[in-house]
């Protein structure tokens, strides 16, 4: 998880970022097991909302629910780990004495409003 953070701020990707990834979590592997294990912990919701909600539903109704909860909250798990992650990257840059580059220069662009496809063809 943390090489997916690494190929996004770093210019590496690949086997070059989980190497990357390798030598920055050294001496804080501990850290880094704790958060993936309460990362995995969190991915587990369904079937506690689908015990939890009994009330005279019928299964499918259920299932529904408990899948449609299943799944908003593992898309926030999943935001929140990757924001989590990346506070565990600039932790671990710091740790390691490594400079810390934030460029300042990053905005938002407009992209070009020419269309992809002439709009005379059928």
């Amino acid at each position: 998880m943390l090489s997916l953070v690494i190929s996004v701020l770093e210019d590496c990707y690949g086997l070059q970022a989980l190497g990357k990834a390798e030598k920055l979590v050294k001496g804080r592997k501990v850290v880094g097991l704790v958060l993936s294990f309460v990362v995995m912990i969190l991915y587990s919701p369904g079937i506690l909302f689908s015990m939890i909600n009994k009330n005279q539903q019928t299964v499918t109704t259920q299932i529904l629910i408990a899948y449609g909860i299943t799944v908003n909250f593992n898309i926030l798990v999943k935001i929140l780990s990757m924001m989590a992650y990346t506070v565990f990257y600039f932790e671990l840059k710091e740790s390691h004495g490594e400079q810390i580059v934030v460029e300042e220069d990053m905005e938002y662009s407009k992209m070009s409003s020419i269309p992809l496809v002439d709009s005379d063809l059928p």
